[in-house]
């Protein structure tokens, strides 16, 4: 592990630090000064201090073996309060109590019950894809995750429904973008009560959006279609338990599910048909291969171990483009991370971006190279050189899901579909909660016909 020397840190402002470079290019700035200043580099933003942690051993012991010293840090608007005190941002039995009740629902044998919903919503939402037609492809998919999300942790839900809840997640998804990684706009900087006209839209939008939720629980609880939701819910709600939770914390975690649910993996999507877009080769050999396992029927919850070569595929761009690119925790007492003092409310950031494209840990690390994840190479990885969903305690509960969902939309639309790129430019990281591609993912449709 590469140690700094004493003083050696990215030159910064008497007044602002390294908040500048950072915000002037946030990857750039972070992989840089990793490169260039070794594992654990220290920063300031402003006024607070902090490490910036590129190793493996020393991330786990932030999220796993020190868990009791650290916190999670959020945004301090968190989108204007949009999550409220859901999963992502509760804290303390809050947290430990949401994360209890839905972790089970979310297992890998839990979500496979949901594989064909998946399928189907996904199969409804594309059959009107022509040939020729100009899609933004982020945009088009971020439909279908949104439609088959709401599918399966609320059950059936209607066309008005999916377009209600678009309608306020782009306010929400614009808010997000203005306020991270730092809050940068007028309204973000500004005391959050003051009745200005984006913070006016933003409170209609939560409203809005958490009335919808509350609705769609409700519906959900009278109707014989289970959900993923609903029933880990009420897995525990029996008389004087007390496990249930406040309709509030419902609500909010409701919304949590359905917010980075669908950001992360319309993200994931997006980089992913990108990357094959740029690499027809391998888009190639997943036809073949698709072909082969699913011989002109869609794919089924049987067929996931099967799908290895997609499997590849997803790690591979989940490396590349992790939709969760950075993260960060504060230190709750004094303590020492990888031999380096940390004294209490300093921060511990950690880059995803970084530590993913490290040639350490991967050979050609900017390149698509699907094929590095086959013969068991994973396992030859430290454990926390590739991360995407985070790790230790508070690890995305929702991984599973996620994952069976980004192989089942490859492996649904590939045999149909193929996407070409309108334009040669590569296509940009927009940093927001997750990271986006800037200015969506333009594409010519091809139909395809079956091999």
């Amino acid at each position: 592990m590469e140690m700094p020397l004493p003083g050696m840190r990215p030159a910064g402002h008497p007044l602002t630090g390294h908040l500048g470079p950072f915000l002037r290019d946030p990857l750039g700035f972070l992989e840089s000064t990793a490169r260039r200043f070794g594992d654990i580099v220290p920063l300031r933003f402003a006024h607070r201090r902090g490490l910036l942690i590129s190793h493996p051993d020393p991330i786990e012991q932030v999220l796993r073996g020190e868990r009791h010293r650290f916190a999670k840090t959020s945004a301090p608007r968190d989108g204007g309060g949009v999550f409220g005190n859901g999963l992502f941002t509760a804290r303390g039995q809050c947290w430990r109590q949401q994360r209890q009740l839905i972790a089970p629902a979310f297992g890998p044998k839990a979500v496979q019950a949901y594989a064909a919903r998946m399928v189907a919503e996904i199969e409804r939402t594309t059959c009107l894809w022509r040939d020729g037609d100009i899609l933004d492809l982020h945009a088009a998919i971020g439909s279908i995750v949104l439609s088959t999300v709401a599918q399966c942790l609320f059950g059936a839900r209607s066309g008005p429904w999916i377009d209600d809840v678009e309608r306020t997640m782009l306010v929400i998804l614009e808010r997000f973008r203005r306020e991270f990684p730092v809050p940068w706009a007028p309204e973000t900087l500004l005391p959050p009560g003051l009745p200005l006209p984006a913070n006016r839209r933003l409170e209609r939008a939560i409203r809005a959006l958490r009335t919808l939720i509350i609705n769609a629980l409700r519906e959900a609880r009278t109707s014989e279609i289970s959900t993923l939701l609903t029933e880990a819910l009420d897995s525990r709600r029996m008389p004087g338990d007390g496990a249930a939770l406040p309709p509030e914390t419902e609500r909010d975690l409701g919304v949590t599910l359905l917010l980075t649910g669908h950001d992360t993996t319309a993200a994931a999507l997006s980089w992913t048909w990108y990357l094959l877009a740029k690499a027809p080769e391998v888009e190639a050999r997943l036809r073949e291969n698709l072909a082969a396992i699913l011989p002109g029927s869609p794919p089924k919850a049987s067929d996931l171990p099967q799908l290895v070569f997609a499997r590849h595929i997803v790690t591979e761009s989940l490396r590349l483009y992790p939709p969760a690119w950075g993260m960060n925790r504060v230190a709750m007492e004094d303590c020492e991370v990888g031999g380096v003092r940390l004294r209490r409310g300093m921060f511990v950031a950690m880059s995803q971006w970084v530590v993913h494209r490290d040639p350490r840990w991967y050979d050609q690390p900017e390149k698509f190279l699907p094929d590095r994840w086959a013969q068991g190479f994973m396992a030859s990885l430290p454990r926390f050189a590739w991360f995407p969903f985070g790790g230790g305690a508070r690890i995305c509960v929702g991984r599973e899901f996620a994952l069976q969902q980004l192989v089942l939309t490859l492996a649904a639309l590939s045999p149909r579909f193929r996407f070409h790129l309108l334009s040669d430019r590569p296509v940009e990281p927009e940093l927001s909660i997750t990271m986006r591609p800037r200015g969506g993912v333009w594409v010519r449709v091809e139909r395809v016909a079956a091999l």
